[in-house]
């Protein structure tokens, strides 16, 4: 193959140049492997590669902003209904948690009053607003069938007598709380 030598072409490339380049790109074809085997992680870790971080593209300008919007509104129920909760709201709470509706309205407020001092006030409100959290709702359910307080580091007894584990405990009695009048025991329990 003979080399031409022109000095400029009409677009002002030499055609020496334009020869040697394409048979650079022959040489370096031939030396690529015919058939690479991709590995699964190759085509599921692979990133495409860019010089800069991130490019100050519309589309990436705009998905920005959208995920800053929506973090600044994500905490937005419990923060909009915080000062709402009160113990009327926490009773209809524990009502619609537990299944049972003669639950104590004392008992009720001193129990928010704990939740609230362990900082769980935001939590429960949004839990009451709708939003999901079953780690809190069992919180709240356990305390209501245990009579203890929520607090994990209190050793105080909100309830005992009125604890709903006695209910669901029907062949037992709070220990030390009388059972009925003298002999109550004697008569066998009904069927």
């Amino acid at each position: 193959m003979g080399i031409v030598n022109l000095r400029h072409n009409s677009i002002g490339v030499s055609v020496k140049s334009r020869m040697f380049a394409w048979q650079d790109e022959r040489r370096n074809h031939f030396r690529q492997p015919a058939l690479k085997i991709i590995t699964s992680k190759e085509i599921f870790m692979t990133r495409p590669k860019s010089n800069l971080p991130l490019s100050p593209t519309r589309r990436n300008i705009l998905i920005g902003g959208s995920a800053l919007a929506v973090s600044a509104f994500a905490q937005f129920p419990g923060k909009a209904f915080a000062a709402t909760i009160d113990a009327d709201g926490f009773l209809e709470l524990s009502i619609k948690l537990t299944g049972h509706s003669d639950l104590s309205a004392d008992d009720a407020m001193k129990m928010l009053q704990t939740f609230k001092t362990i900082g769980k006030g935001d939590e429960l409100t949004a839990l009451a607003a709708g939003d999901a959290n079953p780690e809190l709702g069992n919180e709240v359910v356990a305390s209501w069938y245990s009579g203890l307080s929520p607090d994990p580091d209190s050793e105080e007894v909100i309830t005992y007598t009125e604890a709903l584990m006695w209910p669901a405990m029907s062949y037992t009695k709070p220990m030390g709380y009388c059972g009925g009048g003298t002999g109550y025991w004697a008569d066998p329990p009904e069927s």
